[in-house]
C-alpha cells in the first residue's frame, strides 16, 4: 500500500473522528441536565467555599494558633471541592446514560457505526466539557476563600498553588471519565448517581482516617495530590497510578461491554 493511500486513509479517519467529537459535544450541550448539573455544581462549590472560609475567619488566626492548628488558605480554599465534585461525577453518569434514554444509542450508532471510534469521541467530548468546568470550580473555590479571608489569607508559593490547582483539575476530569464509564456499564443514571453521591458525601469522609484507603481508593489518593499530604500518604506517583488505574479499568470494562452488546 502506497504512502499516499495510507495518508489519505488516516486523514479520512481523522475527519470522521473530528466530526464524531463535534456531534458528541453538540449532544452534551443540548442536554438540559448538562447545564443544570454543571451550573449547580459551580454554585455549590462557591457556597461551600464561602461557608468554610467564613467559619475559619470567625475562629480567627489567633484562635487557630492557640489550638495548635496551621491555617492554610490553599487547603481551606480547596475544602469545598471534595463535596462539590459529586456534581461533576453525576454529570459524567448522566452524560453516559442519556445515550440509552429513548434508544438514542441506536441513532448514534447509525451515524457512527465504528463503536471504538464513537466511544473515543464521546470520551474526548466529555473531557472537553469537564475540563473548563473543573478549572472554574477549583479557581472559584480558592478565589472566594481569598475574598472572604481578605488580609488574613495566607497562600504558599505560587508554584505550590499552581501544582495543587493542576492536580485537582486533572483528578476531577479523570474521575468524570471514570464515572461516565461506570454509568455506561450500568445504564441506570439515577441508581448509579445515587451510589456515587452517597459515597462522596458519606462513605468517603468516613474512610479518611484509614491509611490503607488512600492507597486503594481514587478519591482519597487524589486528595493527597492537591491538599497538604499527611506523613503517611502515598507518594504522588502512586496516587496518580491509583487514580489512573481506576479510570482505565472502568473505561476498558465499559468499552468491552459496549463493543459486545447489541446496542
Amino acid at each position: 500500500m502506497s504512502a499516499t493511500v495510507v495518508g489519505s486513509s488516516a486523514r479520512t479517519r481523522g475527519r470522521m473522528l473530528a466530526g464524531a467529537i463535534r456531534a458528541e459535544l453538540s449532544k452534551l450541550c443540548s442536554l438540559p441536565a448538562t447545564w443544570l448539573t454543571l451550573g449547580g455544581t459551580l454554585v455549590l462549590a462557591v457556597l461551600l467555599a464561602s461557608f468554610f472560609a467564613s467559619a475559619a475567619a470567625a475562629s480567627g488566626p489567633a484562635s487557630a494558633a492557640s489550638r495548635g492548628a496551621r491555617l492554610d488558605s490553599l487547603d481551606l480554599g480547596l475544602a469545598a471541592v471534595p463535596y462539590a465534585q459529586a456534581g461533576l461525577f453525576v454529570f459524567g453518569v448522566v452524560a453516559a446514560c442519556s445515550e440509552y434514554s429513548g434508544r438514542q444509542i441506536t441513532t448514534t450508532l447509525l451515524a457512527m457505526p465504528q463503536r471504538a471510534s464513537q466511544r473515543l469521541a464521546a470520551t474526548i467530548a466529555l473531557a472537553t466539557v469537564a475540563l473548563p468546568v473543573a478549572t472554574l470550580m477549583v479557581l472559584a473555590s480558592i478565589g472566594v476563600t481569598a475574598l472572604v479571608l481578605g488580609e488574613h489569607a495566607a497562600f504558599p508559593a505560587p508554584a505550590a498553588v499552581v501544582r495543587s490547582i493542576a492536580g485537582a483539575v486533572v483528578y476531577l476530569v479523570l474521575m468524570v471519565i471514570c464515572c461516565a464509564a461506570v454509568g455506561s456499564i450500568t445504564r441506570r443514571a439515577l441508581a448509579t448517581a445515587g451510589v456515587i453521591v452517597l459515597y462522596v458525601m458519606v462513605v468517603g469522609p468516613l474512610l479518611l482516617e484509614q491509611p490503607l484507603a488512600a492507597h486503594l481508593l481514587p478519591d482519597l489518593a487524589g486528595y493527597t495530590l492537591w491538599f497538604t499530604a499527611p506523613d503517611d500518604a502515598p507518594p504522588a506517583i502512586m496516587a496518580w497510578l491509583v487514580v489512573l488505574g481506576w479510570t482505565l479499568a472502568a473505561s476498558v470494562a465499559s468499552a468491552i461491554l459496549f463493543l459486545r452488546r447489541d446496542a
